[in-house]
């Protein structure tokens, strides 16, 4: 299910194909958007507030509750890896997903990064911490 995460986001298309776009170089991050008090994390693009309780909330949640599940049970199961480096790996995996994915949102012709994406992604790793690797 990894997998399916990171082929959705590398199969969204180039910078220089979207049609909003001037130029395929890199553009420097603005501070300013990047703020635990922005209105529209969007950037406007949309022009709708960024929900705590919207849909793209849920799938952060559940892409990233699916791949610390996956990524352990990969790492224990397939790759056998000694104890403590599945749940590592499949922690920081997840969480650096989450945080390119906003980097790379960031980086996109709406300017757009979510501190509350962010904290779906941490709450669902946290679930998945529980749920798949944690010993009760």
């Amino acid at each position: 299910m990894g997998l399916l995460l990171i082929l959705a986001v590398l199969g969204q298309p180039p910078l220089s194909a979207r049609p909003d776009s001037l130029d395929n170089a890199p553009r420097p991050i603005n501070v300013e958007q990047v703020s635990l008090h922005s209105a529209l994390s969007d950037g406007g693009r949309s022009g709708q507030p960024d929900r705590w309780f919207a849909m793209d909330k849920f799938w952060h949640f559940t892409a990233s509750f699916v791949t610390v599940g996956a990524a352990y049970q990969f790492s224990t199961d397939r790759v056998v890896l000694s104890k403590p480096w599945p749940a590592t790996l499949a922690l920081g995996g997840t969480f650096t997903l989450g945080v390119s994915k906003e980097f790379y949102d960031l980086a996109g012709p709406g300017k757009h990064f979510s501190w509350k994406d962010l904290v779906a992604d941490a709450a669902g790793i946290c679930v998945g911490y529980f749920v798949f690797i944690h010993d009760f």
